[in-house]
C-alpha cells in the first residue's frame, strides 16, 4: 500500500480559511477555558465581586415578573432609585441567555450570571478578530489581536466567571462597533455605508446602555471624523455612514436615563460627537465652494458654532461649563472629589500597574505599535516621522506620570501635561504644513486616537487601564505583522535571502503570549468570591429577627450585599449615585464626634432601624475621615491625621531598650499600617511637627506572673521624615475594649493606643500581638467608641455579633471578618433638624451636606 505524501506548507497556503478558522476558534476557546476555571469557586450562589449583585437582583425580578420595576425601593432610602437611570444592557443580555439556556440545560439564573463573562469573552475574541481583520485587511493581525486580548494579564479579572458587571459585555460590543465602522469606511455604496453606520450606532447605543467606558471608542471615532474633515474631501457615502451612526445612538436615551435623557448634549463625549458630525455635514456642503481659508477649519468652525449656538439658546452657561468639563476630564477624568478619589479603582495608575497589566515587553511593543499606527496613517506627509515619535513620547510620559518619588525619571512623568500641550501645538503646525495633503488613512487614525484617549484616561484611574487593552491588542498585532513585512523588505533590498529573520518579532510576541496564557490559566483557579462566609451566616439572623421593610445603614461598600443577600433596604451602596450622602454618612455618622451629629444625621435619613459595621471598615476609616473632612483644621488649609494605624509583631520576640524600665519584656510592634502624629510635640526644646512626624512603631511593656500577663502603658516610636531623627513618646490615652478610652498622661502623643490580643485561629493561623493607634481627633467618633472599643452608646443596642474578636487578623485578613449589628432607638431624643423632605421618587432632597454642616458642625 502506497502512502501519498502531503506538502504541509502547500496545504496550509491553499487552506488559509480553514487554518484561520481553527486558529480563531482555538484562541476563543482558550479565552473561554481560562475565564471558566473559577466557576466551581462560585458554588452556584456567589458572584466574584460586589458590583454585579444589583444586576442579578434586577434580572431575577425580570424573570419572575416579565418587566423591570420603575422604582427600586431597596436603594437610596428614603427617595429610592429610578431603575432606568441604571445601565442595564447586560441585565437584559443575561436574562436572554437564561431564557435560551434554561429550557435546554436547566441552568439557574445565578449560574448564567456566573458564566456570562466567559461566554461574552469567547464571542468577543471572534468579534475582535473580524474587527481588526476588516480594519487593516489582514487576518493575521486579527488573530494576534484576539490572542493578545485573550491572555494579557491585566484583562483577566473583569472578564472572569462571576464578574457579571458592566465591562464583560463591552468585550463583545467594542469590536462590533469597530467592525461596522471599518466596513462603512471601506464601503463605496451610499446605502451600504448607511446600513453599516446604523449597525455601528446600534452597537454604540447598546454599549452606552451598558458601561460608561463607551466614551473611549466614541471619542476616538469623533476625533477621527474631525481629522478626516481637516484633511480629506468628504463624500456622500461618508455622510451616510456617520449619519447612520449618529442617528442610531439616541436609542440609548430610550433605553435608559443615565445620560440626562434628551439633554444628553451636556455630556462632553456626546458634545464632541455631535460637533464632529456637524463638521462632516458642513464639509460635504461646502466641498465645491472656493474659500481662501482651509475648508477643514471652516467645516469644524461651522460645526462648533452651529452646535454651541443652538444649545446656548436654551442654556446660557453651557459654554463655560463645557470648557470646565473638558479641562477636568483631560487632567483628572475620574477622581475629581474626595469621594471619587477614595475608591480604590479610581486611584492614579502607577507604573507598577502598567507593568503588571502588560508586562515590560508588551508595554514597549504597545507604545511602538501606537507610533507605527499613526505613522502609517499620515505616511507621506511632511514631518510624519517626527510626529509619530512625538506621539510615542507623549504616550510614554502619560504612562510615567505617576512614578514614585524615588524614581529618577519622575520629572519626565510630572511634566506629562506640558508634553501633551506641546504635542497639541505641534499638531497645529503639522496641519498647516500638510493642509493640502489628502492621503490619510481613517483606519489608522481611528486606532491611534483610541490608544491616545484611553491612555489619557488610564493615567488618572487604574480602573480605566482595563479599557486600554482593546487598542493595545490592535497596536501590538499591527506592529507584529508590519514588522514582518518591513524586515522582509529591508532584507530583499539588501539582497539577503533569509526567510527566518522576518519572523523574529512574531516569535517574541508569540513566546510572551504563550507564557501569559500559561500563567493566566494557572492563576484563574485562584479567583474566589469577595463575599465572606460571615455574610451568609448573618443572613439567617437577619431573616429571622428583622422585618422585610426594615432599613439598614452602613458604609457604602456593602449596600449591594445587604440588598441582594439579606433582601433589605439600604441608604447607601456602591453606585454612589448621591455622592453628598456619603459625605453626610462619613462626617456625621461614621466619624461623628457627638450624639448630636449622629442622631440628627440618622434622623435626617428617615431613621434607618439597623446599623452595620464590619472589621473591613477599620482600614477604610481613613477614607471615611477624608470624605467627612475630619482631617481639615478649622482654617481649612492645614491637615491632620484622622486615620488609624495598625501595628503588630509577627515574630513575637521582645526587644532591648533602656527607654522603658520596670517590666520583664518590651515588644515592638513595627509592621502594619503606619499612623501619623496628630499634634505638634516639643521634646527637650526640639519641635516634632505633626505634618512631618510618623508613629513608626508601638512599644508595649509586659510583666508575666504565672499565667497572668500585665501590659503596661504603651509608647510610640516617632520618626521625623525631614530630620530622620527618632524619639520615644508616651501616648496620652489608652482605649480598653468594652470599657472606653481614658487619659493617662499629657505632653505625649495626642491619641490613644488599644492593644489587640494574640488569638489562635487554628487552621487560619495565629493573630499576632498588635495595637491600634487612634488619633485624638477621632477618639470620640462613633466608629471608635461603638465598634473598636465596643462601648455602650445611648440609642444603640447591639443585637448581632458574629463573635470574631477585635485583633490583627480580623482587621487585615479578609478570611476572618468581624460583624456587628445595632438596633437604633430614636425615642426620647430632641432633634435639631427635621427629616429630609421627600418630594418625588429619585429626586435628591437629602444631599444638603452644607446645610447639615452649618447646623451640626
Amino acid at each position: 500500500m502506497e502512502v501519498e505524501s502531503v506538502d504541509v506548507t502547500k496545504w496550509l497556503k491553499e487552506n488559509k480559511h480553514i487554518v484561520t478558522l481553527i486558529a480563531i476558534l482555538g484562541i476563543s476557546l482558550l479565552a473561554f477555558v481560562i475565564r471558566a476555571r473559577p466557576v466551581p469557586n462560585m458554588e452556584h450562589k456567589y458572584l466574584l465581586a460586589l458590583d454585579p449583585y444589583p444586576f442579578y437582583r434586577y434580572a431575577s425580578y425580570l424573570v419572575n415578573n416579565g418587566i423591570l420595576p420603575k422604582i427600586d425601593t431597596m436603594r437610596y432610602y428614603p427617595i429610592y432609585y429610578i431603575v432606568r437611570e441604571e445601565l442595564l444592557a447586560h441585565t437584559y443580555f443575561n436574562t436572554l441567555l437564561y431564557y435560551i439556556l434554561h429550557p435546554i440545560t436547566g441552568i439557574s439564573l445565578m449560574d448564567v450570571f456566573i458564566v456570562y463573562p466567559a461566554i461574552v469573552t469567547f464571542l468577543g475574541m471572534l468579534a475582535m478578530y473580524f474587527a481588526v481583520k476588516k480594519l487593516f485587511n489582514n487576518r493575521y493581525m486579527g488573530l494576534i489581536a484576539a490572542f493578545v486580548l485573550a491572555v494579557i494579564p491585566g484583562f483577566q479579572f473583569r472578564s472572569m466567571s462571576g464578574y457579571a458587571d458592566k465591562e464583560p459585555l463591552g468585550i463583545l460590543l467594542f469590536p462590533m462597533i469597530v467592525y461596522f465602522i471599518a466596513r462603512g469606511l471601506k464601503e463605496q455604496d451610499v446605502k451600504k455605508s448607511a446600513i453599516n453606520g446604523i449597525l455601528a450606532g446600534v452597537s454604540s447605543a447598546l454599549l452606552m446602555s451598558n458601561w460608561g467606558g463607551h466614551a473611549f471608542i466614541h471619542m476616538a471615532i469623533a476625533a477621527m471624523m474631525l481629522i478626516i474633515v481637516m484633511f480629506k474631501d468628504i463624500k456622500l457615502k461618508d455622510v451616510a455612514m456617520y449619519s447612520g451612526w449618529m442617528l442610531s445612538i439616541p436609542l440609548a436615551v430610550i433605553i435608559n436615563l443615565r445620560y440626562g435623557g434628551w439633554a444628553f448634549y451636556g455630556n462632553t463625549t456626546f458634545a464632541t460627537m455631535i460637533i464632529a458630525y456637524l463638521s462632516v455635514i458642513a464639509s460635504y456642503i461646502i466641498r465645491n465652494k472656493k474659500i481662501k481659508i482651509p475648508k477643514g477649519i471652516v467645516s469644524v468652525l461651522i460645526g462648533v458654532v452651529v452646535f454651541v449656538g443652538i444649545i446656548s439658546l436654551f442654556d446660557h452657561a453651557y459654554v463655560p461649563n463645557m470648557i470646565k468639563q473638558f479641562y477636568i476630564q483631560a487632567t483628572n477624568p475620574i477622581a475629581t472629589t474626595r469621594l471619587g478619589s477614595s475608591v480604590a479603582e479610581n486611584q492614579p495608575t502607577s507604573i507598577a500597574a502598567w507593568l503588571g497589566g502588560y508586562g515590560a515587553v508588551l508595554l514597549i511593543l504597545f507604545i511602538i505599535g501606537a507610533g507605527l499606527l499613526l505613522y502609517d496613517g499620515i505616511k507621506g506627509m511632511k514631518k510624519d516621522v517626527v510626529t509619530s515619535i512625538l506621539f510615542m513620547f507623549t504616550i510614554s510620559t502619560m504612562i510615567m506620570s505617576n512614578l514614585p518619588d524615588t524614581n529618577p525619571m519622575k520629572y519626565i512623568g510630572d511634566a506629562y501635561l506640558y508634553f501633551v500641550l506641546l504635542f497639541g501645538v505641534w499638531l497645529i503646525y503639522f496641519y498647516f504644513i500638510n493642509k493640502d495633503h489628502k492621503d490619510i488613512s481613517e483606519e489608522h487614525i481611528l486606532a491611534a486616537m483610541w490608544v491616545f484617549l484611553t491612555v489619557i484616561a488610564a493615567r488618572a484611574s487604574v480602573r480605566i487601564l482595563w479599557a486600554t487593552y482593546f487598542p493595545t491588542a490592535i497596536a501590538i498585532a499591527y506592529l507584529t505583522v508590519k514588522s514582518y513585512f518591513i524586515i522582509g523588505d529591508k532584507l530583499r533590498a539588501k539582497q539577503i535571502n533569509d526567510k527566518y529573520y522576518p519572523y523574529a518579532i512574531i516569535a517574541v510576541v508569540l513566546i510572551v503570549l504563550l507564557v501569559f496564557a500559561n500563567k493566566s490559566y494557572a492563576s484563574a483557579i485562584g479567583y474566589y468570591p469577595l463575599q465572606e462566609k460571615q455574610w451568609d451566616i448573618a443572613t439567617q439572623w437577619v431573616e429571622q429577627n428583622t422585618n422585610k421593610e426594615d432599613v439598614f445603614t452602613h458604609w457604602w461598600d456593602y449596600g449591594y450585599w445587604v440588598q441582594s443577600i439579606w433582601n433589605r433596604t439600604t441608604i447607601f451602596d456602591g453606585g454612589n449615585y448621591h455622592g453628598s450622602w456619603n459625605q453626610i454618612n462619613a462626617r456625621f455618622i461614621m466619624t461623628g464626634t457627638n450624639e448630636t451629629q449622629w442622631m440628627n444625621a440618622l434622623h435626617w435619613f428617615h431613621e434607618p432601624k439597623y446599623f452595620v459595621i464590619v472589621s473591613d471598615d477599620v482600614m477604610k476609616f481613613y477614607q471615611m475621615a477624608r470624605i467627612g473632612e475630619r482631617d481639615i483644621w478649622n482654617d481649612g488649609k492645614n491637615y491632620q491625621s484622622a486615620y488609624y494605624g495598625i501595628y503588630y509583631d509577627p515574630r513575637g520576640y521582645p526587644v532591648k531598650t533602656n527607654a522603658i524600665s520596670g517590666y520583664d519584656k518590651v515588644y515592638e510592634l513595627n509592621q502594619g499600617s503606619i499612623g501619623v502624629m496628630s499634634n505638634d510635640v516639643t521634646v527637650n526644646g526640639m519641635l516634632w511637627p505633626a505634618k512631618d512626624t510618623l508613629v513608626a512603631s508601638i512599644l508595649l511593656p509586659v510583666n508575666s506572673t504565672g499565667n497572668e500577663t500585665q501590659i503596661g502603658p504603651g509608647y510610640g516610636v516617632v520618626y521625623n521624615k525631614k530630620t530622620r531623627m527618632t524619639t520615644i513618646l508616651p501616648f496620652n490615652c489608652v482605649c480598653v475594649e468594652n470599657k472606653g478610652c481614658f487619659n493617662i498622661t499629657t505632653g505625649g502623643i495626642d491619641g490613644c493606643y488599644m492593644v489587640l490580643p494574640k488569638v489562635d485561629f487554628g487552621p487560619y493561623g495565629t493573630s499576632p500581638l498588635g495595637a491600634i493607634y487612634i488619633p485624638g481627633i477621632v477618639r470620640d467618633s462613633l466608629f471608635t467608641r461603638l465598634y473598636l472599643v465596643n462601648e455602650t452608646i445611648p440609642h444603640f443596642k447591639l443585637v448581632y455579633d458574629n463573635g470574631a474578636p477585635m485583633c490583627v487578623t480580623t482587621i487585615l485578613d479578609k478570611r476572618i471578618m468581624g460583624m456587628r449589628i445595632w438596633e437604633i432607638d430614636y425615642s426620647n431624643y430632641s432633634y435639631a433638624i427635621d427629616e429630609c423632605p421627600v418630594e418625588e421618587y429619585g429626586v435628591d432632597t437629602c444631599g444638603n451636606y452644607t446645610y447639615l454642616k452649618s447646623i451640626l458642625g
